[in-house]
């Protein structure tokens, strides 16, 4: 993963942590111009979730080699309800206290250690599985 990938990635992540109550999924949307904008999850589902997690093999069917280990869907109609303050699988992050995405305090998110590439996650694989900085 190139570092202005991770970057994205990192603010998207602190942006859902620090901004609940704009991101939601519900359909009620500010009209601008004319337009309806794009509420905050739909954008980080759309430019982030989708084509770098929700695809073959890796986070997109429970038909996915791994989905037994983590147990995590990130389609758009499956990836908020098993991101935000939910328990996560990985045995160690549980023991931390941590959750996939925790409302508020997005280092205690397992989403954030798994892709902070500055530190060597003790809760498995950095992702996306293969990525790193380049």
């Amino acid at each position: 993963m190139k570092y202005f990938e991770t970057v994205i990635i990192l603010t998207a992540i602190m942006i859902v942590s620090f901004s609940m109550e704009s991101c939601t999924k519900n359909t009620n949307q500010a009209v601008t111009g004319g337009a309806f904008a794009k509420d905050t999850w739909t954008i980080i589902q759309d430019n982030i979730l989708t084509p770098s997690c929700a695809t073959s093999g890796c986070h997109a069917s429970t038909s996915d080699a791994n989905y037994a280990q983590h147990n995590l869907l990130l389609t758009s109609a499956t990836a908020y309800d098993n991101l935000i303050n939910i328990i996560p699988k990985n045995a160690a992050a549980k023991t931390a206290g941590l959750l996939r995405v925790k409302q508020g305090d997005y280092i205690s998110s397992l989403l954030y250690q798994k892709i902070d590439c500055q530190v060597t996650s003790q809760y498995g694989a950095l992702m996306p599985l293969g990525g790193g900085l380049i």
